[in-house]
């Protein structure tokens, strides 16, 4: 701006003040665990002293800013916040050449994101850590759907899927169990697909091969031999099932009427 590089710094909240040397606090910390994540090798003591302020310069001279060398102090003038690491813009009306004032939108970022939960929360799965596929990412949930991470958060927002829901658009992700990661309570979301975090070695058998069934667990003749199983889904006629053994199976009988019990 005004021939002037401007350098971006995400940080939790926007840096407010000029720092000079034995300057402290949380906005300077927040700064030190930024250079950090930036390569530089500042400790991260909350104290602006003179390891920080080399690492200003060495940033800002990367950057391209000419007159780096007369600093003495950070310049917050000279530096724009961003909410996160990585984000893209919605909209951008500036041109090159056009005149700005202070408080004039320069481009417009997608809503951050507070929380972000799975809607409707799918019933009766198979026990085990769970994450969220969005187009590239892949989002850990807690046990009640929810994206609890603040960096993932940050990078649901920085999305593309997200900048489509955000502007209305409909995101080009398939939903898989009519799912979708509402944001803070927000009607509507952006369409994901819940999978485990690891998945399973499991068989599909036909339904009529599993009998005495309870919930979850189940049995079945597996090489002429009663197996206790676990159900781990069943749809269109088939069951796919996981052994509570560690065995193969090779086939599994259909007449079961008169099947021993497999526990």
């Amino acid at each position: 701006m005004n021939d002037v590089p401007i350098i971006y710094l995400s940080t939790p909240t926007p840096l407010w003040r000029d720092l000079m040397a034995g300057d402290h606090g949380p906005d300077v910390q927040s700064l030190q665990d930024e250079l950090r994540r930036l390569g530089h090798g500042v400790r991260a003591d909350g104290r602006f002293g003179p390891d920080t302020l080399r690492s200003v310069i060495a940033l800002a001279k990367n950057a391209g800013v000419a007159d780096v060398r007369t600093w003495t102090s950070f310049p917050v003038s000279r530096f724009a916040w961003l909410p996160a690491p990585t984000v893209e813009t919605m909209t951008c009306s500036l041109q090159v050449g056009d005149q700005v004032v202070a408080g004039d939108a320069v481009a417009v970022l997608p809503p951050g994101i507070e929380s972000a939960r799975l809607s409707p929360e799918p019933r009766d799965v198979v026990p085990g850590e769970r994450v969220v596929v969005v187009g590239d990412l892949v989002l850990p949930v807690d046990d009640s759907g929810n994206v609890a991470s603040p960096d993932d958060l940050a990078r649901l927002a920085a999305s593309p899927a997200y900048a489509a829901y955000a502007a209305g658009a409909t995101a080009p992700q398939a939903s898989q169990g009519g799912s979708d990661l509402q944001r803070n309570g927000a009607a509507g979301g952006v369409p994901v697909t819940f999978r485990l975090a690891r998945g399973l070695s499991v068989y599909s058998v036909p339904a009529a091969a599993v009998y005495a069934a309870r919930g979850r667990s189940a049995c079945v003749v597996a090489d002429g031999k009663p197996a206790a199983v676990t159900i781990a889904s069943s749809q269109f006629g088939q069951t796919l099932i996981q052994p509570e053994a560690s065995q193969s199976i090779a086939e599994v009988s259909l007449k079961t009427s008169q099947a021993p019990p497999c526990r």
